[in-house]
């Protein structure tokens, strides 16, 4: 845990020298903050552990979860009026029955139904 607790604090010195570089436009100290934001942290976390932070991974799986949050809200907005309940209940509650409505006159290539159910 100390190795991370400087690794952030090595980050957030590294962001500190970028402010400074485009506030000033002094583009001299860029490898100054290249060396806070990414060699210093690099060296704090360097292991040969397996199993290590996999960060693209997560940024990838949270990049996703934004997106379905962000599409659900919009759903929300689209159908509070009909339907009250929270983010959460209309995420557990409401889309599994509307999916499957929706979903299975498209598999059975009845796209008309699918409109018609939509539209309700």
């Amino acid at each position: 845990m100390e190795l991370i607790s400087k690794s952030a604090a090595s980050i957030a010195d590294g962001d500190l020298v970028d402010n400074i570089i485009r506030k000033t436009n002094n583009w001299s100290m860029l490898p100054v903050s290249a060396v806070f934001a990414s060699y210093i942290p690099g060296e704090f976390m360097a292991s040969n552990t397996i199993g290590g932070i996999e960060f693209p991974q997560w940024l990838g799986k949270n990049s996703n979860r934004n997106k379905r949050h962000r599409l659900l809200q919009n759903l929300h907005t689209h159908v509070h009026l009909q339907v009250s309940g929270s983010l959460e209940a209309l995420n557990m509650d409401y889309l599994p029955y509307l999916r499957r409505l929706i979903v299975d006159p498209l598999v059975q290539s009845d796209v008309e139904t699918a409109a018609e159910k939509m539209e309700v």
